[in-house]
């Protein structure tokens, strides 16, 4: 179980992460917390967080309102290349749901982000706080079987 608790103050960039390294994977300033699927040709990094740490003029690019209550999911698949530490920035059909401990559920409206060599996916949710959600995501690489990915969240608005 992982707790999304963020400091307030420090605000987050989105894109230029994306573009400059996979190890920072969406959000530069904060450590890898991204985790990451192998499925042996592809590697598939989803996270999700408060919206509220985005910076607000990189939100606003994008159409994020940012919100403590306000979820942000994000995907990025890399194709793995000999030769390229990072792998290269892959297209995928996506989609995602969640789910909360009193078994309610909706769908994540999902879109695709291109810029600068990059590829991700991101959608927008609510939440409340103490919240523990479990993410669905279907994630099919360039044509490959599709991988479900389940993680749970639980999200802090103070």
């Amino acid at each position: 179980m992982y707790k999304a608790r963020l400091p307030k103050p420090r605000m987050l960039a989105l894109a230029p992460a994306l573009a400059a390294a996979v190890a920072l994977f969406t959000f530069s300033g904060v450590p890898a917390s991204a985790e990451t699927r192998d499925t042996g040709r592809y590697l598939i990094h989803y996270n999700a967080l408060p919206t509220d740490v985005l910076d607000a003029k990189v939100a606003g690019s994008y159409g994020i309102k940012r919100s403590r209550e306000r979820g942000l999911l994000n995907v990025a698949v890399r194709e793995k290349v000999e030769g390229e530490p990072a792998g290269r920035a892959a297209a995928a059909n996506v989609s995602a749901q969640w789910t909360n401990l009193s078994g309610q559920m909706g769908t994540i409206p999902i879109r695709q982000i291109r810029e600068q060599g990059a590829i991700y996916y991101i959608g927008e949710f609510a939440i409340r706080d103490q919240e523990m959600l479990t993410f669905t995501l279907q994630v099919n690489p360039d044509g490959t079987p599709p991988q479900t990915i389940s993680f749970r969240k639980q999200f802090i608005v103070d």
